[in-house]
């Protein structure tokens, strides 16, 4: 049941790591273990802030924590969710400038420049290959590879896991599990409602807890707004958790239908409305047969 909401992935995405505990585990689990033992990961902060601008806005989400490192500098760690199913061919010219923006904003506000640590997720269906930047320009050499930038990132690649290395491996938090799955299998239909009893199902213990049952709420907006899956799947796939689970599913899932539906109803009376406008009705009449306000008929005969 995909309902049209806008990028659900980026909502959902922000949702799980903006609660510290999941970033710090999911931080921990993509750092190369040589730069983690630099950091102090206790220090981890979210910053209310975002470095993505409306070009980058096609092709990334991000997160921005600050943390502190062995000498007492600030690092800033940004994790970029890639938008698109495929990889992009040369994501070091985006990264570049999301980092380039980073500093840019650092020398706004009369401060030094801070080191990036760009980690992406993809979860595409396409292996993303990995290269450093001299890659895009083949016929260059030695001389001529100076003058290209150099700098790394971390990638996450999802399609280089399996379910089960997911669910049992790489990260302790059932929330970080539990969304990584749904990003591995978002894009496919049938293999998430194959896999989709089994996910549930990790969070049998977490859904005790309060912050469990709120985040089982994310998951199912998430899989409504995203997906195509029917009601009826999701609410078989939720046989197996606990009563409150199961409860709390049903209960989503009727929320977001009668949203879907009042919403549905909503946009067929502004078309009714704009075809009125068209054909010279009076906007009194327009509010008669549709029920909408005088204010709204006015905006929508401007902007004819």
């Amino acid at each position: 049941m995909n309902m049209g909401i806008p990028n659900p992935h980026d909502r959902f995405f922000k949702e799980t790591l903006s609660v510290k505990e999941n970033a710090l585990d999911f931080v921990s689990g993509v750092l190369p273990e040589t730069l983690r033992e630099k950091l102090d990961l206790s220090t981890l902060n979210i910053e209310p802030t975002s470095y993505v601008d409306n070009k980058l806005a096609e092709s990334f989400s991000d997160i921005v924590y600050s943390c502190t490192f062995k000498h007492a500098a600030v690092v800033k760690i940004s994790l970029l969710l890639e938008h698109k199913s495929s990889p992009d061919p040369y994501p070091h010219i985006q990264l570049l400038k999301y980092i380039t923006n980073i500093w840019d904003q650092l020398r706004k506000q009369q401060r030094k420049p801070q080191i990036g640590i760009p980690i992406v997720l993809y979860h595409g269906k396409k292996r993303w290959r990995k290269g450093d930047m001299t890659s895009y320009f083949k016929e260059s050499d030695n001389e001529f590879c100076r003058f290209i930038p150099s700098f790394e990132y971390i990638l996450l690649d999802l399609s280089k896991y399996t379910h089960e290395q997911i669910k049992e491996g790489i990260f302790n938090r059932t929330a970080v599990k539990m969304w990584l799955l749904l990003q591995k299998h978002i894009f496919d239909t049938k293999r998430l409602e194959r896999y989709l009893s089994d996910l549930l199902k990790l969070g049998i213990l977490y859904y005790r807890e309060p912050e469990g049952l709120r985040f089982l709420e994310s998951v199912c907006r998430y899989i409504f707004f995203a997906t195509d899956l029917e009601t009826e799947i999701v609410l078989q796939a939720a046989q197996q958790i606990p009563e409150g689970g199961r409860e709390l599913i049903m209960t989503t899932g009727e929320k977001l239908l009668k949203q879907g539906f009042e919403q549905g109803i909503e946009h067929a009376k502004l078309e009714d409305a704009r075809k009125m406008i068209e054909s010279g009705y009076r906007i009194e009449d327009i509010c008669d047969i549709t029920n909408l306000s005088k204010e709204i008929v006015e905006t929508l005969k401007k902007q004819k």
